[in-house]
């Protein structure tokens, strides 16, 4: 028995040092979109619903795309690092003229939680998943080193891809409506921006050899 606490405590410390060690707050903010969920909130905040938060892959500009219960938003945002998990951002929002702090917590690299304050507005909290946007330069050295999105054969090579909207960021449909050839390698999606309708995807379904 006590050689088996024994193995048990060095594990459980061996689990600790590599949590105490983990970095995940990225030191720059740039390039990065976000999907908040909002838990609670006071004040003039939303104490509910979900939105979008994106930056500039350059620059220290953002942007905001709320659903019903928060206001859409944009400005330039202050990033900086405090700790291996955590990131005090700062918004200077120019359409409601309000500045707010959000202390954010990285509990992996892709996930974590967030307390806001803005003096004299209010207070918020809730949990965020962030994922990074593509600078041109990186898309094609990205795409090769995950699954292949389309197959050549015979010399040709096609791929499908579809339009989907969504209202509440968690039930992407189908948006019915047309595509062109605007050039060489180019297509465009024209779809009618139904309302409530605010967030669009373009989604890669299953690539089609040609035979």
């Amino acid at each position: 028995m006590k050689k088996n606490l024994i193995f048990s405590i060095l594990l459980f410390s061996n689990f600790a040092a590599f949590v105490a060690f983990a970095d995940f707050a990225p030191a720059s903010g740039q390039g990065i979109v976000s999907i908040v969920q909002v838990q609670s909130g006071s004040g003039f905040l939303a104490d509910t619903g979900r939105a979008v938060f994106a930056t500039d892959v350059t620059g220290d500009r953002f942007a905001l795309i709320g659903d019903e219960n928060i206001d859409d938003g944009y400005g330039s945002y202050s990033w900086l690092k405090s700790s291996a998990n955590a990131v005090q951002l700062t918004l200077n929002d120019e359409v409601s003229g309000v500045t707010v702090t959000y202390s954010l917590t990285f509990s992996s690299s892709d996930a974590g939680t967030t307390t806001a304050s803005a003096p004299g507005v209010g207070t918020q909290s809730g949990t965020f998943a962030f994922y990074y946007i593509l600078k041109k330069s990186e898309i094609s050295s990205a795409f090769g080193l995950g699954q292949p999105v389309a197959t050549v054969q015979d010399g040709k090579m096609t791929i499908d891809l579809q339009l989907k909207s969504s209202n509440n960021l968690s039930d992407f449909a189908p948006a019915p409506g047309s595509v062109s050839t605007i050039g060489p390698g180019k297509v465009r999606f024209t779809a009618d921006a139904a309302p409530g309708s605010k967030f669009y995807t373009i989604e890669a379904t299953e690539a089609t050899e040609e035979r």
